[in-house]
């Protein structure tokens, strides 16, 4: 049996992402391992693409036809945005474009629309100039910044002086950023390694563990990767473990740990202390383990299947001294790396994620001992899941207090400083965004 062709299964994961049925970390590894090999990276690009690019694409489909297809044609459509997608953005030569995204319509047992996509391509080859200023003029900003509207405007609440540079920042390919293992070697020695294999790499001024890439490249021409020297993670995402700064002999929780890279760097940073890595799902545990094996740190790290709102089932009783809770959020802040999410996420979706926020900061705060910390972290630009929820912990909580971060992570100004926390905004020192607010708990506290 024929393998299928790259365009149809990056028109198939689309189709998926429209229906909500899976996401593209899913998506993407299972049709990769259908079609051929040298057709992978094409795949990773067409469907990252055109989910980052589907709601300007659709404004121009619309000012293509003159009605929508039916509902059972959906995926004529999302093939329509595969074929635009590549004529717009991609440097593929037209014609090629044109006629693989044409002959993809038998894949589809579809053969009415062969004539159908053929012309509506060709016209926008034609006229690509005029129908791309007509989207940009008259579509509005859904379109033009290609974001569901009520993200948009949600984002123009929050961050008015900063949102159009928010939304064009999460439109553009993210770095690829290394951390570099300091159990193992000094970031300095592994940026000359790089260099002797030709990968030129830049060290963050934020923090002394990340290095950003000039280009990507697969991990698997990254020196000493299987041994444990580097993993891939964003400076941002770095910066939770120097916040927490573990200390020699503390016990420390990560309560929502997996795939365990935050875990991974606090074990870096400490080899002292001990660590329970938490996820309520049994896969994602897994990798946990994974990761924490190839860094070499497994004897630091407790890999523990529980949910982090009902302890008694995990907890043994004995109070951390410092709880990483990089809560689960509306990850609006990784859109650039997790384009789907535009698709994906619904309004409804905030208020049910602050309400679970809410639930694990209540929970978890008892298990932080008198005197600890809790660092509260999240992907999330949106201030009622960052400066809000603090603030609303902080009224309800007495024992809890905001605590200045470590002058080690401040040697260079990064982020926004807010009444409750700091928020970095996506692209801010080629960062992803995140929110960090630290808390310590009163030393007269009970566990």
């Amino acid at each position: 049996m024929a393998k299928p062709t790259v365009r149809f299964a990056a028109a198939q994961i689309n189709l998926s992402l429209d229906r909500h049925q899976s996401s593209l970390m899913s998506l993407v590894p299972s049709w990769s391992e259908r079609i051929a090999d040298n057709d992978r990276a094409l795949l990773q690009e067409l469907s990252y693409g055109v989910a980052r690019w589907s709601f300007r694409l659709d404004a121009i489909i619309a000012r293509l036809m003159p009605k929508p297809l039916r509902n059972k044609d959906r995926d004529v459509h999302a093939l329509l945005r595969v074929g635009i997608y590549q004529l717009a953005y991609l440097s593929i030569p037209q014609h090629a474009v044109i006629n693989t995204t044409v002959a993809v319509t038998a894949e589809l047992k579809k053969k009415w629309a062969r004539g159908f996509v053929n012309a509506l391509l060709r016209r926008y080859q034609r006229e690509q100039t005029q129908i791309d200023a007509e989207v940009d003029a008259q579509a509005g900003a859904q379109a033009k910044h290609a974001f569901p509207g009520w993200l948009t405007e949600r984002l123009q609440e929050d961050w008015p002086e900063h949102a159009d540079a928010i939304l064009h920042a999460s439109n553009l390919h993210p770095p690829m950023v290394l951390r570099v293992n300091a159990q193992r070697e000094t970031r300095e020695a592994y940026r000359l390694k790089l260099a002797d294999q030709s990968i030129t790499a830049t060290a963050s001024t934020v923090v002394d563990s990340a290095l950003t890439l000039s280009s990507p490249c697969r991990v698997q021409l990254l020196p000493d990767f299987e041994a444990g020297h580097v993993s891939v993670q964003d400076t941002a995402a770095q910066l939770a473990a120097h916040l927490l700064s573990p200390q020699p002999s503390e016990r420390l929780l990560d309560a929502c740990a997996a795939p365990g890279g935050k875990t991974g760097h606090l074990a870096e940073l400490q080899s002292a202390a001990t660590i329970t890595a938490l996820d309520n799902h049994l896969k994602r545990s897994v990798r946990i383990t994974e990761n924490v094996d190839r860094l070499g740190l497994h004897k630091q790290v407790t890999t523990v299947i529980g949910d982090a709102m009902s302890p008694k089932s995990w907890w043994d009783g004995v109070p951390f001294d410092a709880v990483l809770l990089d809560a689960p959020c509306t990850g609006t802040g990784v859109l650039r790396r997790h384009p789907d999410i535009k698709l994906l996420r619904q309004p409804e979706d905030v208020d049910n994620l602050v309400q679970i926020q809410q639930r694990m900061l209540r929970t978890l705060w008892p298990l932080v001992k008198p005197g600890g910390r809790l660092l509260y972290a999240t992907c999330s630009l949106l201030k009622c899941e960052n400066e809000q929820q603090m603030q609303a912990f902080l009224t309800d909580t007495p024992d809890a207090q905001v605590t200045a971060f470590p002058t080690s992570v401040r040697q260079t100004a990064w982020g926004h400083e807010r009444e409750y926390g700091t928020q970095i905004l996506v692209g801010e020192h080629g960062m992803d965004g995140f929110f960090y607010c630290l808390l310590t708990r009163d030393a007269g506290g009970h566990a």
